[in-house]
Order: C-alpha cells, then structure tokens, then sequence
C-alpha cells in the first residue's frame, strides 16, 4: 500500500480561516502606516520645494516664488495648497507667473488625501529674495505656517497634522502636533 502526503480539506480550510483573521487585524494598522507615511512624504515634498526655491534665489541672484498651482504653469487665487504648487523666477516682483519668467519647478499632487492650507502671510505664496530671506511683494518679512493635514480616518486627531513654518530670514522647518488640531473631517 501507498500512501500519499498532502492536507485534507479541513486542515486546509481551517489554515485560510486563521490566515483571514490575521489580515484583518492587521489591515487597521496598516492603513494608519500608509496614511502618515503619505502625510509625511506630502509634508517632505512642500518643504524640498520651498528649500529648492530659496536656494535658486541665492544662486540666481533673484526673487524665487513659489505659489500654490492647479494647473502646474500659473498661480492660483483661489482654494489651497492641495492641488499642487510651482516654483518661479519672479522677475518683476509680483508673485503672477509672466510670459518671460522660468517656472523652475512644478509640483502636483494628483490626489486628495492630504489638504495644505497657509496662515494669512503664506496662504497664497512664500518668496524669497536674492538674500534668501522670505519677504512679502510689498517688501515686508514673510513669515508663516502651512499645515499638511491628512483626510484619512486611520489616523487619530492627534496624528493627523504637520506644520510647516516659514521665518523671516527664509529658513524653513517643520514639526509635527502632536495635541487635537483643527483639519478637515477625516474620510
């Protein structure tokens, strides 16, 4: 007689039921991890632009803007930072991308799950000047903060927002709050 290895249909059964019970515990956790790490890459990415276009102020000798864009060539006036934003060779001080100014970067987000919206100084654009410091058209310091908030519901109040902070003399930094914040409804 011979006789054959292999699983009966209960043990195999039984070993999808368990498998099945572990993935579902784990997905929770492991939405929350895609979730912050989308905030944190979306956070990274507003503050290497902001970094890139005070650099190219230095090294050009000119005004660099960078100003919140829908559409990856001009600057928006309406809604927030969350579509997207450019970076450019302000020439004529004004903060409106013009027909003989170098859009030096374009940054768009293709996707909703995140909002970046800015305090009164920085809601629309940060600029900085040959010297790299940030400073407003009108030639007054530019300071303020851009919060990177996440729409997801797998992460609590708690973790769910990231400021990113503009000083007077252009430096950036960012941190994360760690108490209840005020950001969209989580979807």
């Amino acid at each position: 007689m011979s006789t054959s290895s292999g699983f009966t249909l209960i043990e195999l059964m039984v070993t999808i039921a368990l498998a099945a019970i572990l993935m579902a515990l784990a997905a929770p956790s492991f939405s929350a991890t895609i979730a912050s790490n989308r905030l944190s890459a979306q956070t990274s990415d507003l503050i290497t632009s902001l970094n890139a276009a005070r650099s190219e102020s230095i090294r050009r000798g000119r005004r660099v803007t960078v100003c919140k864009s829908g559409d990856g060539s001009s600057c928006a006036t309406e809604g927030d930072w969350s579509t997207g934003w450019i970076a450019f060779e302000d020439k004529d001080s004004d903060a409106v991308v013009d027909e003989k100014e170098t859009v030096l970067l374009v940054h768009q987000t293709g996707e909703n799950l995140t909002m970046v919206k800015g305090t009164t100084n920085v809601s629309s654009y940060v600029s900085f000047t040959p010297d790299g410091r940030a400073k407003l058209i009108n030639g007054s310091t530019q300071s303020g903060t851009l919060r990177v908030c996440s729409k997801s519901s797998a992460l609590g109040d708690a973790r769910r927002a990231r400021n990113v902070t503009v000083n007077p003399v252009g430096r950036i930094e960012s941190s994360v709050i760690s108490s209840t914040v005020t950001c969209p409804a989580a979807t």
